[in-house]
């Protein structure tokens, strides 16, 4: 296995697969509704196998996917594709050299900022190119943080 350095990982855009077994001890109520709730996290999307079984994918509050139907009494396999977005390779990128970065967009915008111009350093406004993010911006949390469990409703 490759080295991964703190900086790969903490800038990484993507998909990571969290995988675990676990036993439900059952009984399974038929008529009950079972939920896996994934936690709270902040952006990103996360697709749900159980057993093999798509449940979906969940990418908004309350973070939870229907595992009715997969769910089984006893040894259950369970598969959370987690995609981030972008935005913190973005942000590594503007740290590298140009030459060495991962990403290119060709997205630019414009903005005002309020900065000192002229002889007296008096404040003025002057329109700058901004490409979105800079070495400068904060680290998006990622990754799913949990508590990952299952909820019986109804």
């Amino acid at each position: 296995m490759d080295f991964v350095s703190r900086d790969d990982l903490c800038h990484f855009s993507g998909t990571a697969i969290y995988r675990t077994a676990f036993d439900f001890a059952g009984p399974k109520d038929p008529s009950a509704e079972y939920l896996l709730t994934l936690g709270w996290y902040r952006t990103g999307l996360a697709h749900v196998y159980l057993n093999g079984t798509d449940c979906g994918t969940v990418w908004c509050f309350p973070h939870e996917a229907d595992v009715t139907a997969a769910l089984k009494e006893g040894r259950n396999e369970l598969e959370i594709r987690y995609v981030n977005n972008w935005c913190n390779r973005l942000v590594g990128d503007c740290r590298l050299p140009e030459k060495s970065r991962v990403t290119r967009s060709t997205i630019h915008y414009w903005t005002v900022e309020r900065r000192p111009i002229g002889a007296d350093h008096s404040q003025g406004v002057r329109p700058t190119l901004y490409s979105g993010y800079s070495a400068y911006d904060s680290l998006q949390p990622s990754g799913l943080t949990g508590p990952v469990k299952i909820l019986r409703g109804n």
